[in-house]
């Protein structure tokens, strides 16, 4: 956590327009897509959880 929080905050954050802005306007994805992606990933990592816990329930393992 605290190596990625140093990543973003001293490479990305300030770079935002040249990496992450303009990359996203000339594509030009419109907002209905990007809100697909963010939901579609959400949901995702919410199915992953759901069935890591699932998985560790069954087998008899615990979660750390």
């Amino acid at each position: 956590l605290i190596l990625m929080s140093v990543y973003l905050g001293g490479y990305t954050v300030p770079r935002w327009e040249e990496l992450v802005a303009r990359p996203t306007r000339e594509a030009a994805p419109g907002v209905g897509w990007l809100v697909f992606l963010f939901t579609s990933h959400t949901a995702n990592n919410w199915l992953h959880n759901i069935t890591w816990f699932m998985i560790c329930e069954k087998e008899g393992s615990v979660s750390t």
